[in-house]
């Protein structure tokens, strides 16, 4: 995906919420949790895509488990999204085929 201009971005390890702390985590636990599940992450496209990620998923956008597109006025923190399968290559494709043009005159 990398060679055909998709950008790649880091996510967290463990798709943990990082927005709260476990039970029983105190401060520094929970700090120390977030830095991991961000800096693990980057390190691991790093070195399997020899790159510099520059993107985390949730900076800029969210994504949700629902298939689908999004039209350009969507909620960027609810973006809806298409698990791609090497597998499945062809249905991925077909899926891309099915955006048209559209004239704003």
């Amino acid at each position: 995906m990398k060679a055909d201009g998709f950008e790649i971005g880091a996510h967290t390890v463990s798709h943990s919420d990082l927005t709260r702390q476990k039970e029983g985590e105190d401060i520094q636990a929970f700090m120390t949790r977030i830095e991991r599940e961000l800096r693990v992450s980057r390190q691991i496209i790093d070195k399997k895509l020899k790159q510099n990620t520059t993107l985390l998923a949730f900076y800029r956008a969210a994504v949700s488990v629902k298939r689908g597109s999004n039209p350009f006025f969507a909620d960027p923190l609810t973006l809806k999204r298409t698990q791609i399968l090497k597998r499945d290559m062809k249905t991925f494709v077909s899926v891309l085929k099915s955006f048209h043009k559209v004239s704003l005159k």
